[in-house]
């Protein structure tokens, strides 16, 4: 797997990532934008019906952002575990502020 959508999978774009399937893992390369509840809510609804409602294992490429406020993460810690199965997180050290 790499951190780009190999040739002729369908890819799925937001507001804070890029998504595609490789061997039944979900794989996303993340956008540099910020979160917030709205982009994380949407986002939500995005992962839901590509993996028609499925919670499914992601493996994530991070890219730098900055960090969230404390209303987002605590909102994001109680998505995560509705959308995904299992996640694996590939990041270079440290966030932004």
């Amino acid at each position: 797997m790499t951190a780009n959508p190999p040739p002729g999978v369908t890819v799925y774009q937001s507001d804070i990532a890029t998504y595609w399937f490789d061997d039944g893992i979900l794989v996303s390369k993340s956008n540099s934008t910020k979160r917030t509840v709205s982009n994380i809510t949407s986002n939500v609804q995005l992962v839901k019906k590509i993996t028609s409602n499925k919670p499914v294992p992601l493996l994530i490429y991070l890219t730098p952002s900055a960090v969230p406020d404390k209303q987002t993460r605590l909102f994001s810690a109680t998505q995560i575990p509705v959308i995904y199965k299992a996640m694996a997180m590939v990041s270079k050290p440290g966030l932004r502020s």
